[in-house]
């Protein structure tokens, strides 16, 4: 959510509210219009981080030299998030270790 991109050197953008590979998806297709219109050839690729979480960071005190990250639970676009309503990944004894 909230992505923010940029062009060359035109001024970022900010689409607050909207999902970042809906966006994503929006410019891509954009490009290839543009490209097919030319009839240049042309290379485009894509490499998205999904599904997605709200990022933060904290100051996790005790003295700590810098802010640890806060990841929440994958947040799915409104359409999907009917999708997997009650599917769980497995918590096995290796998943997310408190010592690697």
């Amino acid at each position: 959510m909230n992505a923010t991109t940029q062009r060359n050197r035109d001024p970022p953008v900010s689409w607050e509210g909207l999902y970042s590979t809906d966006v994503l998806a929006g410019k891509a297709y954009g490009l290839l219009n543009d490209a097919i219109a030319s009839q240049d050839p042309f290379f485009l690729t894509i490499a998205t981080n999904a599904p997605h979480s709200n990022v933060g960071t904290f100051d996790p005190g005790k003295g700590a030299h810098r802010q640890a990250v806060l990841m929440t639970e994958p947040i799915p676009a409104e359409r999907h998030g009917h999708l997997f309503a009650d599917v769980k990944v497995p918590r096995k004894e290796n998943f997310n270790p408190e010592k690697v």
